[in-house]
């Protein structure tokens, strides 16, 4: 068996993978974030189903316009219960917009870095001298 028949073989079941998934509806518990991989290619943003932890989709760009197309198309959107993301203020218009029966929950990363940013804030608000020392000493 050579390269070429691998790899033959490797793209029809890719292709047959992705038409399976193109037509499947949302899931109901989605989650949405974007990535940078470079100044030059931009932004991406990736939709995930967090019950299966499989990505659904990945489409390029992240803003309302760039994202537009692809949320109107996209199927079972009313059937979305739970949608995960970031805690920037670009996603939630999208996400009343287009998933009117979704609640909003922001991931666990995002709080828990806002948690650690309230508590060295309020650190250093009650003791100001050590406004640049962010090590707790005992």
């Amino acid at each position: 068996m050579g390269k070429a028949t691998i790899e033959r073989w490797y793209h029809k079941r890719y292709l047959r993978e992705y038409q399976e998934m193109k037509g499947l509806a949302c899931p109901q518990v989605l989650g949405i974030d974007e990535h940078s991989f470079s100044k030059k290619q931009g932004y991406v943003t990736t939709f995930c189903n967090l019950k299966k932890h499989k990505i659904v989709d990945i489409v390029k760009g992240r803003s309302a316009k760039d994202l537009k197309g692809y949320l109107e198309q996209l199927p079972g959107k009313k059937q979305v219960k739970v949608i995960c993301i970031d805690l920037s203020h670009s996603y939630r218009s999208l996400i009343k917009q287009y998933f009117p029966n979704a609640k909003m929950v922001a991931d666990r990363f995002d709080v828990v870095r806002l948690m650690l940013q309230m508590c060295v804030q309020t650190y250093q608000d009650m003791d100001p001298s050590i406004r640049n020392n962010r090590r707790v000493s005992s």
